[in-house]
């Protein structure tokens, strides 16, 4: 019997791939240098301080005079790998290591690079998820239609590896699919909360803190971890956000109630053209170009006719 529920968290870090890593490295030598820092400027004795003056002055000079002079040395390898740590937020370029999920209320299941490649690691993925979801099944994450979902896309594609049946399309750029995403269902008037955070503000502080050395694991920690091959922090640490994503994903359907298909597919389809019309609200700004898609889906969900549709655009 297919799942009602799956919910998935991925830990991802900048890329490996050679021509990526090279496309990186073009980009910062085609950067623009900065404007010029004024002599004898309150800018110029903070660069001063900072140890940054005479790279400032550099870029003053002439751009290639500058790079030919210094960028093949440890100021570009520092600053190529800073960029390959940095793209590990990038939904083009990151690359997963750990994925984690959980079927229901089963036990979450592991996915990881540990002792392999990302390749067949996302095979056993993908074999995993068709065999556990149906046509109906909810994809629960925190963040999921921001960063996991297009992420895990984007690799599929890199690997050419068909996406699992039921998986979330990315289709002109937008989420087709049964997707509930914690983070943007938390009432939040920030950018961006943790799966942890909006957990603990929602009641639900029994969650075990994920901890390496004295530090608490976080985002921000995962390339540092990888780096020094902390597997165990990093397999804990998304198994903990998927417990949270999953609980808080309880808490904020009222126990599964706008989800459980025991409300009968009108309620289902509430929720479903809900989440629609809020994606092509937030991410269309051509009014025109969003009533006309807003009309797409009243048609797509039988509400109206596209005879009507043509009749109100008469």
């Amino acid at each position: 019997m297919p799942a009602s529920r799956i919910c998935f968290d991925i830990e991802t870090v900048g890329p490996n791939d050679g021509s990526v890593i090279a496309m990186l490295r073009d980009s910062l030598i085609d950067s623009e240098p900065p404007a010029t820092v004024a002599r004898n400027s309150g800018a110029e004795r903070v660069l001063e301080r900072a140890g940054r003056l005479d790279y400032y002055r550099g870029l003053t000079k002439g751009k290639g005079e500058w790079l030919e002079q210094n960028w093949g040395t440890t100021l570009l390898d520092a600053r190529l790998q800073q960029a390959v740590v940095d793209a590990a937020v990038d939904t083009l370029l990151a690359r997963s290591i750990v994925i984690c999920a959980a079927v229901d209320d089963d036990k979450p299941v592991l996915f990881t690079t540990r002792n392999t490649d990302e390749c067949p690691v996302l095979m056993q993925f993908i074999d995993f998820f068709n065999d556990a979801a149906g046509p109906d099944t909810w994809i629960i994450g925190h963040n999921n239609r921001g960063f996991d979902i297009p992420v895990l896309t984007t690799r599929f594609r890199r690997h050419k590896l068909i996406p699992p049946r039921h998986f979330p399309r990315w289709v002109n750029g937008r989420i087709r699919g049964n997707v509930y995403d914690t983070m943007q269902e938390s009432a939040s008037n920030k950018p961006y909360v943790s799966a942890q955070k909006a957990a603990i503000a929602h009641g639900l502080d029994g969650f075990k803190v994920t901890m390496w050395g004295d530090r608490i694991m976080d985002g921000s920690l995962v390339a540092e971890a990888y780096a020094a091959g902390a597997w165990d922090v990093l397999e804990e640490y998304c198994t903990s956000d998927v417990l949270a994503s999953r609980e808080l994903a309880k808490v904020l359907t009222y126990d599964w109630q706008a989800l459980n298909e025991q409300d009968g597919p009108n309620r289902r389809a509430d929720w479903l053209l809900r989440g629609r019309f809020m994606e092509i609200a937030m991410k269309t700004a051509c009014p025109v170009t969003r009533n006309k898609l807003l009309a797409e889906c009243l048609v797509e969900f039988g509400i109206i006719t596209q005879s009507e549709v043509a009749a109100l655009s008469a």
